[in-house]
């Protein structure tokens, strides 16, 4: 128990993170040094595997997490989107313009905290319960945090795939 309350606190603390500074970045360059692993993340009651591309672009590090391995060699021109965390670009949607694949998380509310949430409001509103009254306090940040990084991650990808294939000569790298 004491796990879910650390992981619970962990993602509380980086989704107001988040909340502070929700500006996103976009690079655009040929990917070097790419390496792959897998992360996998859980405790009894599940796991869940994410893919975790790392490489460089115009000499930046880049980190892009996707739900399945992606298309990503050596030479090829990406375009990224994500946010700047501790001096490396952690991007959340990719269009690579060399073999044309894009992709971005699929960032889903966990459906457990979507209906505690639903039914704590319901309680609350309907005062059944009123010790409940606090509860959805609780649940309430965490749905808030998840609705906002999907709609991030949204703008991300729809951000990337409206960027010109053809670079214009009067843009900078």
């Amino acid at each position: 128990m004491p796990g879910l309350i650390e992981q619970f606190l962990d993602r509380l603390k980086s989704g107001f993170h988040e909340l502070r500074n929700p500006r996103m970045e976009m690079l655009r360059g040929i990917a070097t040094h790419v390496t792959r692993a897998a992360h996998v993340s859980g405790n009894q009651q599940g796991v869940s595997t994410s893919q975790v591309v790392n490489c460089e672009i115009n000499n930046r590090p880049v980190e892009i997490w996707m739900p399945a391995v992606p298309m990503i060699e050596n030479g090829d021109e990406l375009i990224v989107a994500g946010k700047l965390k501790f001096g490396k670009l952690e991007a959340w949607a990719f269009r690579n313009l060399r073999n044309g694949t894009s992709g971005h998380w699929d960032y889903n509310i966990n459906q457990f905290a979507t209906l505690a949430v639903i039914f704590m409001i319901v309680l609350a509103v309907a005062c059944i319960i009123p010790v409940f009254l606090i509860l959805p306090l609780l649940f309430i940040p965490y749905a808030v945090i998840a609705v906002l990084n999907r709609l991030r991650i949204a703008k991300e990808y729809r951000a990337i795939m409206t960027e010109p294939a053809e670079e214009n000569s009067e843009r900078a790298n």
